[in-house]
């Protein structure tokens, strides 16, 4: 019913979350509105006055002294905005609190206070970092869309997949045309559409089967999932090369043929982003998820650089698709053809397609291989690449059958495993300029909590269908650890975790996992990043 109520001074406060709630421009409020109202709408709040007397019959009988219609402002997301703003030194916010900003001050207060004092916070606050959010969506034509939904939103029981109906469409992939004939499902990322599964869910729990069956062709086959909405930073020039190996790469950096994962990290060790360097015809592209869009450029920007490493945003210039599977050599031979296909100028990584140049990076901490070329020949590939199911078991996946595997895999993410004072994990990079350092991160206990627990890759023989994350790991009455990423697919003999742990109690027989109103027992298992968790 959307309505909320309380006892008012002897009488009773009823209100609603609108549904098509209007948007107010502030260039159409006085010059000096501050904490003030708006004329009332009675037209706007009759029909959940209605609902309000079904369930206060009370209500039918009693005055009404007023109609309070007051402005509220939300966030593309509706949770608030924490953080040092991009691109100004020095300037930090602590605003949107969509409503909520007498419950969320204390803790924005000092979450905030740390991050001026002592450059970071005690906790991991990314989900509510500014930096979360491109400048698309600051514009206002966005905004007036999305703040209509935003109050009913937060309304609704949702299904997987659910996400804004308002404000789609921002920004494309090249083939997203493609991939929506091909039943995608999307999710909004930053104004990027990208897709969760590819295929029809024919009822509301159809989606499970769908990721399973992408899962499986990786597994056996080909498994390609678009990943042109990531974001790609082009690092060029003489010193490129110098540049990443010292403050990015660090002393394990592989070979220039192929891709790294990395953690772009700040001054006091902090990770500020977390993503691949893929060389790249004249240099190297810094890559992320599209939710790390503005905190990879502003990493960037305060990196310091010599005037012969230059840095250019391609991010809507690329188009790139990342190709899982025992049968991706065979697709690449299949693919991959004409006179002259191969540019030892260009470290063996630059190749034709057809009429189209691109460029295949094998990316071995994810077990997979990218392909980079121009956004205009973006099309033209997919469909050589969807041509080619008839000769090989080749299919269409999205973000879901990522996570799967990555967590398979016991691959970190931004935000989940990997948080701004992560400090090991085997990623490349670790060693780099000032990764060995202890982040500052306040005076509350943070680093000490995290240093008392280890990155483990866990599993359950339980069936815990879907996705979760942030969830309580224990033994017996007390909490040891946290699960950072779970998966459970049809077909899967045991739900797959990742989480954080502590050490001592890694091994103990009655380590537990506590979703959905019950326990489930964990054991650690090995991944192909954290092999010693076993």
């Amino acid at each position: 019913d959307q309505l909320y109520g309380r006892e008012e001074v002897g009488g009773l406060m009823v209100g609603s979350f609108d549904n098509h709630a209007i948007a107010v421009s502030p260039a159409a409020l006085p010059p000096k509105f501050c904490n003030s109202l708006l004329n009332e709408r009675w037209s706007q709040f009759e029909p959940y006055l209605a609902t309000a007397m079904r369930r206060f019959p009370v209500l039918r009988t009693a005055g009404v002294k007023m109609l309070l219609n007051g402005p509220e402002s939300f966030t593309p997301d509706g949770q608030m905005l924490l953080g040092p703003i991009p691109g100004v030194d020095g300037l930090f916010c602590a605003c949107g609190f969509n409503s909520n900003g007498i419950a969320l001050a204390p803790a924005a207060g000092k979450y905030i206070a740390e991050w001026i004092v002592e450059g970071a916070p005690s906790v991991d606050v990314s989900r509510l970092d500014v930096r979360r959010f491109a400048a698309t969506l600051a514009s206002e034509a966005f905004m007036r869309e999305r703040v209509s939904e935003i109050p009913e939103y937060v309304c609704r029981i949702h299904a997987v997949g659910d996400d804004y109906s308002t404000s789609r469409d921002v920004r494309l992939s090249p083939i997203h045309a493609q991939l929506a004939a091909m039943g995608a499902h999307f999710a909004s990322v930053n104004g990027w559409e990208r897709p969760l599964w590819v295929g029809p869910a024919t009822n509301r729990d159809g989606w499970i089967d769908i990721v399973a069956e992408e899962v499986a062709a990786a597994d056996s086959g080909v498994l390609v999932v678009d990943r042109s909405a990531d974001a790609k930073v082009a690092m060029l020039g003489a010193g490129a090369d110098d540049w990443i190996a010292k403050y990015v790469a660090g002393r394990e950096f592989l070979p220039k043929s192929m891709a790294h994962v990395v953690a772009f990290r700040g001054p006091g060790g902090e990770v500020q982003a977390f993503g691949r360097i893929v060389p790249w015809t004249g240099g190297w592209l810094l890559t992320a998820e599209p939710e790390q869009e503005a905190s990879l450029t502003e990493w960037l920007r305060r990196a310091k650089r010599k005037n012969d490493v230059h840095t250019t945003d391609m991010g809507p210039g690329l188009a790139m698709f990342e190709l899982h599977g025992p049968a991706v050599a065979d697709t690449l031979a299949a693919l991959i053809d004409g006179p002259g296909r191969v540019d030892d100028r260009k470290a063996g990584v630059a190749q034709w397609a057809g009429s189209v140049e691109v460029q295949t990076v094998p990316d071995p901490g994810h077990e997979t291989t990218l392909l980079v070329l121009p956004a205009d020949g973006a099309v033209y590939l997919w469909k050589r690449l969807i041509g080619l199911t008839a000769s090989i078991r080749l299919r269409a996946g999205g973000f879901y059958a990522q996570q799967a595997s990555r967590i398979a895999l016991g691959i970190p993410r931004f935000g989940q495993e990997v948080t701004p004072f992560t400090a090991g994990a085997g990623l490349c990079g670790d060693t780099a300029a000032g990764a060995g350092k202890t982040a500052r991160i306040g005076a509350s206990g943070g680093t000490e909590l995290q240093a008392r627990r280890v990155f483990a890759g866990l599993a359950s023989p339980g069936a815990i269908p879907g996705f979760g994350s942030h969830e309580v790991i224990v033994v017996d009455d007390r909490v040891v650890g946290e699960l950072t990423s779970r998966a459970w697919l049809p077909g899967w003999r045991e739900t797959l975790c990742l989480g954080q742990v502590e050490e001592r109690y890694l091994r103990s027989p009655s380590l537990a996992l506590v979703a959905h109103g019950r326990r489930w027992p964990l054991r650690p298992r090995r991944t192909r990043w954290n092999a010693s968790a076993a």
